[in-house]
């Protein structure tokens, strides 16, 4: 190897592991934020009208804005599917369609084939189908713990070359979370967040591509589901939920949707934390929109690697407590 073929510093302080795992996602652009993958796609497809759900995060907001894509609102019934109206047939038209908590798998192959172009939303299910033809985009963050990083999964964006956002000082909350949990690094956290909404387009942060390269998917596939499954096992009674809360492959949380309007505050008093999804949609709900319950009613408890039984058996304890 002569000195021309390597310019890089050798010697100083050891740094990072450098391992290079396989991505899940061969192929795929790795981008910095899942709203940032699907602007990457819009962009190289060159997509100008877009049916986009109501029930769908505003986050994504801006994404349209600075492509001066035409939306067409569109509502989701009580099982959360699209109920579409007049999708024309256009090189620059495409559908976008959210795989709601990784539950309607089924529902994105079926529309691969009745529209034209379809981007499927797999935020919330990283190990999601992705039909033949049609273009999606994934998060690493909601599944795993990372401080960014999503992927663009379209042949157009194949060739895309994307300079990585900047890692440092994006790790704060997490490594406040390691030392003193979760609590500790949660104001970080939504500051964190808040950053993040005026980043611009970039590529996987080096530190976000070192931490998936350490991921097992096989045992996060694994402990994800039987943490679902020892869930659903006792609540399935009691769960108001329209669909079935255990259809997704490789579930983000189990969605728990209950009469029992108290259950917030006791879980939250027992340091057990659901999020919402989403407090800010891209259009206002109404009566008619079967998103509505999903965004105010339904409760998404913790299902994710980090946990095994006994935690599952804790969080049963307080859902049916008030019973």
């Amino acid at each position: 190897m002569t000195s021309n073929e390597f310019s890089g510093s050798i010697g100083g302080y050891i740094g990072l592991p450098r391992r290079d795992g396989r991505p899940w996602h061969p192929g795929a652009v790795a981008c910095d934020l899942g709203r940032h993958a699907l602007e990457l796609i819009l962009l190289h497809r060159g997509v100008q009208r877009l049916h986009v759900p109501r029930y769908t995060c505003d986050v994504l907001a801006p994404v349209f804005q600075r492509r001066g894509v035409e939306l067409v609102p569109y509502r989701v019934d009580v099982k959360l599917d699209p109920v579409l109206h007049d999708v024309r047939s256009s090189r620059t038209g495409a559908v976008l369609y959210t795989n709601y908590f990784g539950l309607k798998a089924d529902t994105v192959l079926g529309l691969a084939d009745k529209v034209p172009h379809l981007i499927v939303d797999n935020a919330m299910d990283f190990y999601g189908p992705v039909p033949e033809g049609a273009d999606a985009f994934v998060s690493c963050r909601k599944f795993f713990g990372v401080p960014d990083g999503s992927y663009a999964i379209s042949a157009a964006t194949r060739d895309v070359v994307l300079d990585p956002a900047p890692s440092f000082g994006r790790l704060d909350h997490l490594l406040m979370a390691l030392d003193g949990g979760i609590e500790a690094g949660f104001e970080r956290y939504q500051q964190h967040e808040r950053e993040l909404a005026r980043a611009p387009l970039k590529g996987m942060s080096r530190m976000t591509s070192i931490l998936m390269a350490q991921v097992d998917h096989e045992q996060v596939m694994s402990t994800r589901r039987s943490n679902r499954d020892r869930l659903h096992a006792a609540l399935a009674a009691t769960n108001l939920l329209p669909i079935d809360p255990a259809a997704a492959q490789v579930p983000m949380v189990y969605p728990y949707h209950t009469a029992d309007k108290g259950l917030r505050a006791r879980l939250q008093a027992a340091r057990i934390y659901v999020p919402r999804y989403w407090p800010g949609v891209l259009e206002p709900l109404t009566s008619d929109d079967g998103g509505r319950p999903f965004q105010e009613d339904v409760l998404y408890l913790p299902v994710d690697q980090r946990y095994g039984p006994a935690h599952m058996d804790r969080i049963i304890e307080v859902v049916l407590d008030g019973r």
